[in-house]
């Protein structure tokens, strides 16, 4: 019988099912070796809530909406219509429009 290796990288910060089983696949690690490395253990159980966290909490951030716009896709020149909850500006192409 030949040796087969196959190995894969966790990404905890990632969404969806990949995010949480590498969650999982760490926090499970991490319990596995807390008699053995106590620091690592609670440094991966740490990173762990942070990406959880993260993933629960995670902002979205309206982008300009016109295609035509140089900003189109970008959200840093986003602003907040005063007095107007849901109503968004570009600063750079002058669009307004509102949150779906």
């Amino acid at each position: 019988m030949a040796l087969e290796t196959k190995y894969f990288v966790l990404k905890p910060t990632a969404s969806g099912a990949h995010g949480v089983a590498s969650r999982i696949a760490m926090r499970t690690y991490a319990r596995e070796i807390g008699d053995h490395d106590p620091e690592l253990a609670e440094s991966l159980r740490a990173w762990t809530l942070r990406a959880q966290l993260k993933e629960k909490f995670k902002p979205t951030s309206p982008v300009c909406p016109n295609k035509e716009c140089n900003n189109y896709g970008c959200s840093h020149m986003i602003k907040q219509v005063i007095g107007h909850l849901g109503k968004f500006y570009c600063d750079y192409c002058g669009t307004t429009w509102e949150r779906e």
